[in-house]
């Protein structure tokens, strides 16, 4: 094998790592979790007047979500409510030198400017990217009563965990709000 397809078929590993959401049976990939953020993001980003309301580079939202999960080719999955949470930063700190190495040169640059961009959340596409990141696994689980129940949802857990990054886009605190209220309707969520 070629290098450059050695360090290209490097990148379809995310195909392999996984999440703790369901999906028929099975757990949800990385991979499928980059596509369905990005679909999430698509659905705000078209609404009229989002973009220019927010200043916001569509593309460069787009790229963070699509690197975002890249280190956890190495790093694997750290469910956000799961007793390692804490030490995701540090552990994926550590292992991006060996992610960069395995990427091709051109997606290694990217990945580090994007990485860092995305964790510092200082860019208005790197605040709305993670609220994305932080709506979509509710937005999945909406209909399936077992990844709540894992996981022990409550409402105050979802807002400690989900709604600070929410709070900037109102629009997204609309759908988190009715989807509190709908998990408590379904008896999936407690107080």
């Amino acid at each position: 094998m070629s290098e450059q397809l050695k360090k290209l078929n490097y990148l379809y590993k995310l195909k392999e790592v996984y999440r703790h959401s369901t999906l028929k049976g099975r757990t949800e990939s990385s991979a499928e979790h980059s596509w369905s953020v990005m679909m999430l993001a698509e659905y705000f980003l078209i609404k009229k007047g989002f973009v220019e309301k927010y200043n916001i580079d569509k593309l460069k939202v787009f790229r963070l979500l699509l690197y975002h999960d890249l280190i956890e080719i190495e790093a694997g999955d750290t469910p956000l409510y799961g007793p390692d949470r804490e030490k995701k930063d540090k552990k994926e700190t550590l292992i991006l030198p060996r992610l960069l190495e395995e990427m091709p040169e051109a997606i290694a640059k990217e990945q580090i400017l994007l990485f860092q961009e995305f964790g510092e959340l200082k860019t208005v596409e790197a605040k709305f990217a993670k609220a994305i990141d932080k709506l979509d696994p509710l937005v999945h689980a909406a209909h399936i009563k077992t990844d709540w129940k894992a996981v022990k949802a409550t409402e105050q857990v979802l807002r400690d965990k989900h709604q600070k990054y929410l709070v900037p886009f109102p629009e997204l605190m609309k759908l988190f709000e009715e989807i509190i209220k709908h998990a408590k309707e379904m008896e999936f969520i407690t107080e």
